[in-house]
């Protein structure tokens, strides 16, 4: 399935070397300006039943440990309350969420919100890709490819169990892909690194088609990322154009064709 994504940015260092270099980068969950972004409820009662049945995480957990199998037996109601306050106080899924790295685009290019909260107040660019959700064939180049996730948008935290983990991608969807209602202006999609996790990951050159500049960019910027964008062309035989959004004369709306 064809999709066109875009990256909101101001026209910093970090957007001339995604231009230049193909790169994004993929963030920490603890980086993101929402205290309840990738956060959910567990059923901590459900967990420990479930731990409690898995004589596989005690044998791990008590490697980890040095443990003897005597002492695993012998310490069991402690691994046990070590695993419940893991959960409370957010440690255990702070280590399932450490390895992953997060790269947040959009759906739409001319959410008047979106470009004033993370494009500089219209004065940055918005980067256009034409990506092929292909989920199954290229599962293994996520990044190279911008294999996306939709977020989906709810009122209510989901509340997951321990045992949720072997749900699959639905154990992704309560994590990392659910938001509040509030958020729905974005249309987000995320990229999840699990391999490389959060830094500066390249992605195929070719998947930008266009750059639109802010329409309170200024016209030496917007000089300037005409001419950046040129050499680029040039240097690595893409096809990259540059439009400059407009704001309607009858409505409250970007026109960014």
């Amino acid at each position: 399935m064809k999709l066109k994504l875009y990256k909101y940015l101001g026209y910093d260092e970090g957007a001339k070397a995604l231009l230049e270099n193909g790169t994004l980068k993929y963030s920490h969950f603890s980086e993101f300006n929402d205290p309840f972004d990738c956060v959910v409820s567990y059923d901590i009662n459900d967990s420990i039943e479930y731990y409690k049945s898995r004589k596989d995480l005690f044998k791990t957990v008590g490697d980890k440990l040095k443990l003897s199998p005597s002492e695993r037996i012998s310490k069991r109601k402690q691994l046990l309350k070590n695993f419940e306050n893991s959960i409370r106080n957010g440690e255990f899924h702070k280590s399932l969420m450490d390895p992953i790295g997060i790269c947040c685009l959009s759906s739409v290019p001319d959410s008047i919100l979106m470009w004033s909260h993370y494009s500089n107040h219209h004065k940055g660019i918005v980067v256009e890709f034409d990506t092929f959700q292909d989920k199954y064939a290229q599962l293994y180049e996520v990044e190279k490819n911008l294999i996306g996730y939709p977020i989906v948008y709810q009122e209510t935290m989901p509340k997951i169990s321990v045992r949720n983990g072997k749900d699959g991608f639905a154990a992704v969807e309560s994590t990392i892909l659910t938001k509040s209602p509030s958020w729905g202006y974005e249309k987000e999609v995320r990229v999840l690194s699990t391999n490389s996790g959060p830094g500066i990951h390249k992605f195929d050159h070719s998947l930008i088609s266009r750059v639109i500049a802010g329409v309170k960019m200024s016209d030496e910027e917007y000089t300037d990322l005409v001419d950046r964008v040129k050499k680029i062309n040039l240097t690595k035989n893409l096809s990259i154009k540059v439009v400059k959004a407009k704001m309607s004369p009858d409505n409250y709306k970007l026109i960014t064709t």
